[in-house]
């Protein structure tokens, strides 16, 4: 009798239950990960740089002081007419750019000053050049390792490569004959492995394409240089301007975005998969604005400010994709792992805040390899000026860093 009532019931249980699991917050799942280290900084922090494969390195810079924290514990001043630090893809290295004023009594002409530095704290050179007060400043990738800079001039379409020792190797120009335009882009990413620096540019500034203009288009390009400089090929990107690139670890991938818009607000979105050649693997009407691979170059996550989308490699097929609410704010960095086991998507608000632009309430999405989110950490409290995301090559070690602190998180399993 007691098995006979009863079976109802466990039905009922089987129906249910499975939908009660379904509908649950994922935040309530069993975490993934958890914070095993938290590194306190004394003052705001403007960047954070991570290097967590190895021995792991991690700098910081302020508006007062660059401090390595892990390799050296070493700090330097900031110096006077600083403007901006940009990092190597691994965070071996590091440039810091100011702009000083001149002893001429020209009004306006300054000093471009660019100190490379290693994570460790030493400087490996410095470059110097007088600065005209209108100019753009240069556009900039940090090669990974002891391989040097390359710096883009978007106003003369010009790009400098910088070997080891701060040496000139090669200036490259884009286009034969173009005139300098202060409304070109230039856009640099660089492999983090392999002999591959990728450039996207335009050969002049564009139009929209109801302006009447004869030719709206300034001829969206792709190139694929050598770290020495040498061009291998060009491809025309469709539209009329081109907009971010994204480089593979391996060098075997490129990824280039281009657009054409329209005085109504209207835009055609183009995105271009290529190989190491330049051959097209598949096109996306999508415009990315953030792109990071998996180390061993099988995946890939692309986003911009609300969708993210996960890509298999080699045939570009698109696994899943997440959107990301007004509500909970704007994508602002993504990682994704090797299998893509996990995939990490850092989300925000922008609020104009202390005289500056500043991302609050952030939160970190977790996805395993099928799009469902694993985990979601809520960071109260917390604020940062640039996303600082980063992961280690496995996928199984990760750190992000707001204005107070920088934070390690490693799988509870």
């Amino acid at each position: 009798m007691f098995r006979a009532k009863s079976c109802p019931f466990i039905l009922l249980l089987v129906f249910i239950l499975p939908i009660n699991l379904f509908c649950q917050d994922p935040s309530a799942h069993k975490p993934a990960f958890r914070n095993t280290r938290t590194v306190d900084a004394r003052v705001d922090v403007n960047y954070w740089s991570a290097k967590l494969d190895g021995m792991d390195l991690l700098n910081s810079i302020s508006g007062r002081e660059l401090m390595f924290h892990a390799e050296s514990g070493k700090s330097i001043a900031v110096p006077k007419g600083y403007v901006s630090t940009e990092f190597s893809r691994d965070g071996s290295n590091l440039v810091i750019t100011s702009v000083l004023p001149t002893n001429k009594s020209k009004v306006g002409d300054k000093i471009l000053r660019l100190q490379v530095y290693a994570a460790s704290g030493r400087l490996r050179f410095e470059l110097q050049r007088n600065y005209v007060f209108d100019e753009p400043l240069p556009v900039m990738s940090v090669l990974d390792g002891d391989r040097g800079i390359v710096l883009g001039n978007s106003f003369t379409g010009i790009v400098n490569f910088y070997g080891r020792t701060g040496e000139l190797i090669r200036a490259a120009e884009l286009f034969a004959g173009s005139y300098p335009d202060l409304e070109r882009i230039l856009v640099i990413a660089a492999s983090g492995e392999t002999d591959l620096v990728a450039v996207a540019a335009s050969r002049r500034s564009s139009s929209p394409l109801d302006s009447g203009a004869p030719d709206p288009s300034g001829e969206p390009t792709v190139f694929a240089f050598s770290v020495d400089g040498r061009e291998e090929w060009r491809k025309n990107l469709p539209g009329t301007t081109p907009g971010h690139i994204a480089v593979s670890p391996d060098g075997q991938f490129l990824l280039a975005s281009s657009y054409a818009s329209d005085s109504k607000g209207n835009i055609d979105k183009h995105t271009a998969l290529l190989d190491r050649r330049g051959q097209e693997l598949k096109e996306y009407d999508f415009l990315f604005r953030m792109a990071e691979f998996s180390h061993d170059s099988r995946f890939l996550i692309m986003a911009n400010r609300s969708i993210a989308r996960c890509i298999q490699l080699p045939g570009g097929e698109e696994l899943w994709h997440q959107e990301v609410s007004r509500k909970q704010g704007m994508i602002t960095a993504v990682k994704i792992g090797e299998d893509p086991a996990t995939t990490f998507i850092l989300v925000a608000k922008d609020e104009f805040k202390d005289r500056d632009f500043i991302f609050t309430n952030p939160q970190l999405l977790i996805f395993d390899r099928a799009g469902s989110q694993i985990q979601r950490i809520d960071f109260a409290g917390r604020e940062f000026k640039r996303p600082a995301l980063f992961l280690k090559s496995d996928g199984r070690k990760f750190g992000v860093g707001f204005r107070d602190r920088f934070m390690f998180f490693e799988p509870i399993n």
